[in-house]
């Protein structure tokens, strides 16, 4: 009896279940993040704060998405030649999944550290980027130091915990007014 068959059968199952998980599970078919993304992010962060680094911003600018690229370079054009980076640093990265457009997306939280010709004090700052995978690569949507994203962040907490308060109170409304109607004879 040839074994090559069960081999060539028992293979293709476990590529066929590695392929279920790497998919994810969940009911509404959202696109979970993999390993291959997270490598082809490393390489994409590697690769932008390399050239953020040595004020190669038209490279830099290549891994960031269309609709933010004219606020990037403008950024650094305004900041001139005497802008110098000393060094970046990732310090954490959290991936997610986008709901509404059902891609992978990576909060990255980067320190850096520069100065202002001729002042030479060195400052620190920290900034929050979002990347989010676009068909084979990653590209930078946003960057802004961590105070305004997480102002930002408190605000949608607040929207958010708003809206949920008055759908509450519109449901207890219309619940009340159904219990009115159903009392009525």
């Amino acid at each position: 009896m040839d074994t090559s068959f069960p081999r060539l059968l028992s293979r293709l199952l476990t590529l066929m279940f590695a392929g279920l998980m790497l998919m994810g599970a969940d009911d509404c078919g959202q696109r979970q993040p993999t390993l291959e993304d997270g490598n082809e992010l490393t390489g994409a962060l590697r690769t932008f704060h390399k050239n953020l680094r040595w004020a190669r911003y038209d490279d830099a600018s290549r891994l960031v998405a269309v609709e933010y690229q004219q606020t990037f370079l403008g950024r650094y054009e305004e900041l001139g030649e005497d802008f110098h980076m000393i060094s970046l640093e990732v310090t954490k990265v959290t991936m997610e999944s986008d709901e509404k457009l059902r891609k992978p997306i990576a909060i990255v939280e980067v320190e850096q550290e520069w100065y202002i010709e001729p002042d030479m004090t060195v400052k620190k700052e920290k900034f929050i980027e979002r990347w989010q995978r676009e068909q084979t690569t990653w590209l930078l949507q946003e960057r802004v130091e961590k105070e305004e994203w997480r102002e930002r962040e408190k605000e949608k907490k607040a929207e958010a915990a708003l809206k949920a308060t008055q759908e509450q109170g519109a449901k207890e409304v219309k619940d009340a007014e159904e219990a009115e109607e159903a009392e009525k004879p």
